[in-house]
């Protein structure tokens, strides 16, 4: 059985999962737009790039979750840099 702190934490992540799908759905159906060679773009691509980088370095997390968490957020400031 799964203590409440576990419990709670993968319901969590079970919702950002839910909400990340959400938006690729309604970005795929054409709900969003968004202009990507804009300045907030490109600072909102940087910044989630750094953020990645510094969820690595975070003591509270547990090493998977860190580079699990770190690795999203880099790869999303990526894609949002290179689209």
């Amino acid at each position: 059985m799964l203590s409440p702190a576990r419990l709670t934490n993968l319901l969590v992540e079970f919702v950002f999962l839910l909400l990340g799908a959400l938006v690729v759905w309604l970005a795929v159906a054409g709900s969003i737009s968004v202009d990507r060679h804009s300045t907030p773009w490109l600072a909102v691509s940087v910044a989630l790039i750094v953020w990645g980088l510094l969820v690595k370095r975070s003591a509270w997390l547990g090493i998977w979750q860190r580079w699990n968490r770190g690795g999203s957020l880099i790869l999303l400031g990526l894609i949002m840099l290179v689209s």
